[in-house]
C-alpha cells in the first residue's frame, strides 16, 4: 500500500469581483488549505485509512514530536486491527501485516522500529536531518546537491551505499537512492538482497516515442513502482473540476472528499468491466474518466431528491417540506417499482421463497396500504364513517371521511 498526503485548497476571503477568492485546483499552486493523510492500494484506488491533518493530531510523547512519524504510527495502529490473528476488528481484511510505502516527511528511526515490532513492511526515502544515529556522515549520502555535475553523474554507477541493522524480529536496511542528489532509502521487512542493474524507460507516443534506461536497484525499484498512488489520485481529483467559489472554506475540504469518491467509483467501475468479479459485467471498451464524470453529471442533473432512492435523501430540504400524505405516496410508488405492482398478487419467485419458511400464504396488506396512504387533510369537518365523530380528513380513493391519526389512551 502507498501512504501520503492529499491537499485541498482554499484561496483566502473576499467580495465577488475581488479575485481574492480564486479557484485553485490541486497541487501545486496551493497556498492556503488543508490536508489529509491517505492509505490506499498500490495498484487500485482504494482507500484503507485516511487522518485529517489539524493542531490536534495525536503525538506519542519523547521521540514521536515530528507529525509524519505520528501519523505513520496511528496508521499502523489502526490497520493491524484488520489483519488476521490480530485484536481488533472482527472483520479481518488482510491475510497478513502489509507492505507500506511512503515519503520522506513520514520517515524516521523510530518510525522503522514501530513498523518492525508490529511485523509490517515498510520502504520510505530517508531525510538527511533523520539518518540513523551513530554512523558518520562520510559513510553516508548527507551533503545537499545544489546542481547536477559529472561527478554527481557518475556517482549513480557507483555500488549503493547499505547499512543493515539486524533486531529481535525484523531487519533495517538503509540504501542510497543511486540519484543525481543527496537521497537515501530505509526499509523494514521488505528486502532480502540489493544489486545494481539498469531498467528501460519510454517517455512520448507514435513517432517522438523514445527509449532510455535509468540505473536502478531493488530497493529503489520497490520505491518507484509504489510511491505514486496518491499524487495519482490527486490528478484525477483535479480533472474532476469540482469546484466552486465561495467564502466558506469547509466547502473546498467537502468537494475535495466528493471528487475522491468519484475517483474510487471510477476505479470500481473500471476492476468490474475486467470481468474477473462478474463475467457478465466485462466489458471490451471501458469508458474514459473524463465520460464517467460526465455520465455521473448528467445522472445527478436529472435526479429529484423526493425520489428517496439513496442514503440521506430524506434529510434533503425537497423531501423535509412535503406534506405528510404526499411524501408517503411517494415512498409507497418507491416500493411498488421495488417489490411489485401493488396488487394482492405476489411472484412465483416470493411464493417459493414463502414456502421455504412456512406452509402458510395470506394475502398481504397492499390494497389497505393504498388506502392509508391516501389520506389528506379536508377544509371542512365531516362525520367519521366509523365511529360517528366530525374528523378532518378524507381518504383520497373512497373520498370517505374518516380519522386517521394516532392516538393514546383509551381511544
Amino acid at each position: 500500500m502507498t501512504g501520503d498526503e492529499t491537499t485541498w485548497a482554499f484561496g483566502g476571503y473576499g467580495e465577488a469581483g475581488s479575485n481574492v477568492v480564486s479557484r485553485v485546483v490541486g497541487k501545486p499552486g496551493v497556498s492556503k488549505g488543508g490536508q489529509t493523510v491517505l492509505v490506499s492500494s498500490t495498484n487500485r484506488v482504494r482507500p484503507y485509512w485516511y487522518q485529517h491533518r489539524h493542531k490536534y493530531t495525536k503525538r506519542y510523547g519523547d521521540g514521536w514530536k515530528a507529525e509524519g512519524p505520528c501519523e505513520v504510527r496511528t496508521c499502523i495502529d489502526d490497520i493491524e486491527k484488520l489483519v488476521e490473528g490480530r485484536e481488533g476488528e472482527e472483520r479481518k481484511i488482510f491475510p497478513s501485516p502489509p507492505h507500506l510505502c511512503w515519503d520522506n516527511y513520514f520517515s524516521g528511526e523510530q518510525t522503522c522500529h514501530h513498523v518492525g515490532r508490529k511485523g509490517f513492511g515498510l520502504t520510505t526515502t530517508c531525510r538527511r536531518d533523520r539518518l540513523p544515529k551513530g554512523v558518520k556522515n562520510e559513510f553516508l549520502h548527507k551533503k545537499k546537491t545544489d546542481h547536477v555535475t559529472t561527478r554527481t553523474k557518475i556517482a549513480k554507477f557507483i555500488e549503493p551505499v547499505i547499512l543493515v541493522k539486524q533486531d529481535e524480529n525484523y531487519e533495517i536496511v538503509l540504501i542510497s537512492f543511486q540519484s543525481t542528489s543527496s537521497c537515501n532509502i530505509m526499509t523494514v521487512n521488505a528486502i532480502s538482497e540489493n544489486r545494481n542493474f539498469v531498467e528501460a524507460r519510454s517517455r512520448g507516443r507514435n513517432k517522438h516515442r523514445r527509449i532510455y534506461v535509468i540505473e536502478n536497484n531493488v530497493a529503489r525499484l520497490i520505491y518507484l513502482k509504489c510511491y505514486s498512488r496518491i499524487d495519482s489520485i490527486d490528478h484525477l481529483i483535479k480533472i474532476c473540476k469540482l469546484g466552486y467559489r465561495t467564502w466558506k472554506y469547509w466547502h473546498s475540504a467537502a468537494n475535495h472528499a466528493k471528487a475522491l469518491a468519484i475517483v474510487v467509483a471510477y476505479d470500481l467501475y473500471k476492476e468490474l468491466a475486467e470481468g474477473h468479479s462478474d463475467p457478465d459485467m466485462k466489458l471490451e471498451s471501458p469508458v474514459d474518466f473524463f465520460t464517467f464524470c460526465d455520465s455521473l453529471s448528467i445522472q445527478m442533473c436529472k435526479y429529484d431528491p423526493a425520489e428517496q432512492k439513496y442514503p440521506g435523501d430524506e434529510k434533503m430540504r425537497s423531501v423535509t417540506q412535503l406534506h405528510k400524505g404526499h411524501k408517503n405516496e411517494l415512498v409507497y410508488h418507491k416500493r411498488i417499482e421495488e417489490d411489485g405492482d401493488g396488487t394482492n398478487t405476489i411472484t412465483y419467485q416470493q411464493y417459493k421463497k414463502i414456502l421455504k419458511e412456512s406452509k402458510r400464504v395470506c394475502k398481504d396488506l397492499g390494497e389497505f396500504e393504498q388506502h392509508a396512504n391516501h389520506i389528506y387533510n379536508y377544509g371542512s369537518k365531516a362525520r367519521c364513517v366509523m365511529c360517528g365523530e366530525f374528523c378532518y380528513k378524507r381518504c383520497g380513493i373512497c373520498g370517505l371521511p374518516m380519522h386517521h391519526a394516532d392516538t393514546k389512551g383509551s381511544n
